[in-house]
């Protein structure tokens, strides 16, 4: 097979023969990525040009990398033994006497999680995966239990295990628990207490920081949002290991197996101990890294941030380990989501201009080259990309002021949940309207959960305006009460996108959803508009997996301006 592809900088060759070899090392040097069997070339402004000739002259075709597919797949995964059938597994359900019965789709859930051994939820957000999780550890009697999670969900892991089983004693962990609180059945811990560093003979070391959980041995961990635990040198990676190692099943929980790269499933494989079956006879993954994360040779060293043949390692790890179900194939009875783009003007143009001129003078001094990008000085580029962001937001007030007036007074009794990013702004978009609510970073969790509850009880408050981060994950009953969002900027991802309107969209709603996005055509927000629809289609078309920060690609973006501005 003949093809190739681009991807930022690099252009990738397969299938070339010798004639057509000879030709691209008379343009430039190639380097080989052996597990993947092509070449690839680091372009500029001079290559580029001979490269649309080469490709042109020789008739290779152009192809979308996500769709190749190819050979030599190392990995080689065994079918499973069946443990226990599916009627085997709705009688043991029939026997538990609990308030909740497990859907249509958390059946095939567990029948697959009950046969298949440590794994990794990565269902849909709003599907329901903690209440299958309790299902799974009530139906195979796994207790203790410990649940580590954000520590925004705790109280929701409390409510929603008392509500399947009132029966079941659940103890939510804080540093201050008292000891009696480590013999309840189920533990819920939030990432950030797990362990703490400490200096022993001049080293530091790792230690679980509550001594009531040094000797538990539990029966089962559910790692809630295991992505958090993505990085294996963090504290939070060090503790869980120390603290799951000896357990009798590990599941974790997740709306997005892959957060940002490929390379960061290493460390999540290997705390459920499945990776020796996705990358076998490969201590140092290098392997894997040529084969699922486009290793490549740079100025730099070795880059491994990128992405190959990502629907056969998804259809590797959905045999050994990876469970999915989307939110519409599980949840049929789902009313549809509308979304609408509404122009906002700003009224800081004077501003907003001499910021984004002091980003392209930025880019055109310092980013000759992608490498550098990375590397040397991505840090300051952010902040002034940061800066655009949150300029485009303050200059949007005005025209945020005026639509939630008018909605309010146009949807009478409905209620509004309004997010962002920028908690200081959002604060003073708040307070423009009386008897409206807020949730920010620095809301305490009593507070966040009397908020939530007054938004849900209270028909007087109609407004409750969030920052992503604080109630973008693990919030569960606000579907019931509101169907309506305005989103005032976009975050970096789609994934944390999809989370927010997960919110609404989930097993409960009854009213057909609209999310209003209050975005500035003369600002950021077009290029971030762009590039999230273009990739959120791209990580839906990958099992909500696969996706890479917008921070690069918007920079890509304002590279070009830049250099057309310095051009004209």
């Amino acid at each position: 097979m003949t093809y190739y592809y681009r991807e930022k900088d690099y252009w990738y060759f397969a299938g070339l023969d010798k004639e057509s070899l000879l030709r691209l090392k008379l343009i430039s040097s190639y380097k080989r990525n052996a597990a993947n069997k092509e070449l690839y070339v680091k372009s500029d402004p001079a290559k580029e040009i001979l490269l649309k000739e080469f490709v042109a002259d020789c008739g290779i075709e152009e192809a979308d990398p996500l769709s190749i597919v190819r050979t030599g797949c190392k990995a080689e995964i065994k079918p499973f033994e069946e443990l226990l059938s599916r009627k085997d597994i709705e009688l043991l359900v029939d026997e538990l006497s609990l308030l909740k019965k497990p859907r249509s789709y958390q059946m095939d859930y567990l029948y697959y999680a009950i046969n298949h051994g440590n794994h990794v939820n990565g269902s849909s957000v709003g599907t329901g995966k903690s209440l299958s999780s309790i299902f799974y550890a009530e139906i195979l009697d796994l207790f203790p239990c410990m649940v580590v999670c954000p520590a925004s969900v705790k109280s929701g892991w409390l409510r929603e295990w008392k509500e399947a089983n009132p029966n079941r004693s659940v103890s939510v962990i804080s540093t201050t628990s008292p000891a009696e609180d480590f013999n309840a059945d189920v533990l819920v811990i939030n990432y950030d207490i797990l362990g703490k560093r400490t200096e022993k003979n001049d080293k530091t070391s790792i230690e679980v920081r509550l001594d009531g959980m040094k000797k538990k041995k539990f029966s089962l961990v559910i790692a809630d949002e295991i992505h958090f635990l993505k990085n294996r040198k963090s504290i939070r990676s060090k503790t869980f290991k120390k603290l799951a190692g000896k357990s009798s099943a590990i599941i974790g929980l997740t709306g997005t197996l892959i957060m940002n790269r490929p390379v960061e499933l290493l460390n999540i494989l290997a705390l459920i101990g499945r990776l020796k079956e996705i990358v076998p006879d490969d201590p140092y993954h290098h392997y894997f890294f040529e084969r699922y994360c486009n290793l490549k040779e740079t100025f730099w060293g070795m880059d491994m941030t990128g992405a190959s043949n990502i629907k056969e390692l998804n259809d590797l790890l959905t045999k050994c380990c990876y469970f999915h179900v989307s939110k519409r194939d599980a949840l049929k009875e789902l009313p549809p989501v509308t979304e609408n783009m509404v122009e906002c003007e700003i009224t800081n143009k004077k501003a907003y201009k001499a910021a984004e001129e002091d980003l392209l003078e930025f880019i055109f001094n310092h980013f000759k080259d992608e490498e550098k990008v990375e590397k040397a000085a991505r840090a300051e580029f952010l902040v002034k990309m940061n800066l655009l962001k949150q300029l485009s937001l303050e200059g949007k007030i005005k025209a945020i002021k005026k639509w939630v007036e008018e909605w309010l007074e146009a949807n009478e009794d409905d209620k509004l949940l309004v997010f962002g990013s920028h908690s200081a702004i959002l604060k003073d978009i708040q307070k423009l309207f009386k008897n409206s609510l807020l949730v920010i970073g620095e809301t305490t969790g009593k507070k966040r959960e009397k908020v939530l509850s007054d938004f849900s009880s209270d028909p007087s408050k109609r407004l409750l305006f969030a920052n992503m981060g604080c109630l973008g994950t693990g919030v569960d009953g606000l579907q019931k009460v509101c169907s309506n969002m305005a989103i005032l900027e976009l975050p970096p991802r789609p994934s944390d996108l999809v989370q927010v309107i997960g919110r609404l969209e989930r097993s409960g709603q009854e009213n057909p959803v609209t999310i209003q996005y209050l975005l500035s055509s003369s600002t950021i927000d077009k290029d971030l508009w762009e590039m999230l629809k273009n990739k959120k289609s791209v990580t839906d078309m990958l099992n909500k997996g696969f996706e890479d920060d917008s921070s690069l690609m918007i920079l890509k973006s304002y590279g070009e301006k830049a250099k057309k501005r310095k051009g004209s």
